[in-house]
């Protein structure tokens, strides 16, 4: 009795790890979701989550160098 019971949980974690796996494949495969597709499909992202480098009403900081360091003190 205890072997069948064995059998059974090895059948369903063989199978169960299959079929994660095969879910894995198909979902890195070339029919996956890409970024082009997704702003396609939902549109670009929100203002806040765009990216702050491109923007020029972005205030740059101040570059110390070794020499102003030295004259400050």
């Amino acid at each position: 009795m205890k072997k069948t019971n064995r059998l059974k949980k090895w059948a369903f974690g063989a199978i169960g790890s299959s079929v994660l796996l095969a879910l894995g494949i198909t979902s890195c495969g070339k029919k996956a979701f890409n970024n082009n597709e997704i702003i396609d499909v939902y549109g670009p992202p929100p203002s806040e989550f765009v990216d702050s480098l491109d923007q020029p009403d972005v205030e740059e900081p101040e570059v110390i160098d070794s020499t102003t360091i030295k004259t400050q003190k």
